[in-house]
């Protein structure tokens, strides 16, 4: 009875993965065979995957753990190493092929772009006639330098930090105490010190969230539709309380 039980588990499994597989292929054939020249690679395949890498014909195991970094027998679940017809999408995750889908060669193919792996973060590929599809390139990040005077200028420039600071600080200082210029100094030192441990803290945790929703884009899109709705939930009862006035 228990390996019955087994057996139609697997049977339920592996089901379970065709219909994702075949989900999968029709979703990015549909954008192939479309006039689209922009695809967003991050919108197809398991919710949790972290890079995709593109196996061509003829690929043959040695092929594929050069291209994944570990062993995955490709030949034995696709036999791609004999066939010119298809190519092989593989979604990855920290060392796991969590899924992967067999595409038919065409006339606006993957294959004919050099791509071999992406970053799910960078995984946008535009179309051009001369170099097929390639991958989108990221924007330039700025320096720490640029950055950091950047937000010095942003704050000499913003009014309410000058008020609050010439509102607050005189308050802390005791002309008994000593020069004042030196606990303006001080004091200045405590609060940007605090701040920055603050900041640095929120950072921090801004930078790891991000990290988590790049990987499930579902949430991404729940977070943004709720957000929304709360916006248009507040314009809605603004208008509705300025039209009872």
């Amino acid at each position: 009875m228990e390996k019955l039980i087994a057996i139609l588990a697997v049977v339920v499994c592996l089901a379970g993965c065709d219909r994702a597989a075949t989900k999968t292929r029709n979703i990015l054939m549909a954008k192939l065979e479309s006039p689209v020249e922009t695809i967003d690679l991050a919108d197809i395949g398991p919710p949790n995957w972290e890079r995709l890498c593109v196996l061509s014909p003829y690929s043959t195991n040695e092929n594929a753990s050069s291209t994944l970094g570990f062993d995955w027998d490709v030949e034995g679940k696709t036999g791609i190493e004999s066939r010119d017809d298809v190519y092989v999408l593989v979604f990855v995750d920290q060392g796991n092929v969590l899924s992967h889908v067999e595409i038919p060669r065409q006339e606006r193919e993957l294959i004919n772009s050099s791509i071999s792996c992406l970053e799910r973060a960078d995984s946008i590929i535009v179309w051009s006639a001369d170099d097929g599809w390639s991958v989108l390139p990221a924007a330039p990040r700025a320096g720490l330098v640029k950055i950091f005077l950047q937000a010095i200028l942003t704050n000499l420039l913003n009014p309410k930090a000058a008020l609050f600071f010439l509102a607050f600080i005189p308050q802390f200082i005791d002309p008994a105490a000593g020069p004042m210029a030196l606990q303006t100094l001080r004091l200045g030192v405590i609060v940007a010190a605090a701040s920055s441990l603050w900041l640095a803290l929120i950072a921090a945790m801004v930078a790891t969230a991000g990290q988590n929703l790049r990987r499930h884009p579902r949430v991404v899109a729940l977070q943004r539709w709720i957000t929304g709705s709360l916006f248009v939930g507040l314009g809605l009862r603004l208008a509705i309380a300025d039209s009872s006035d």
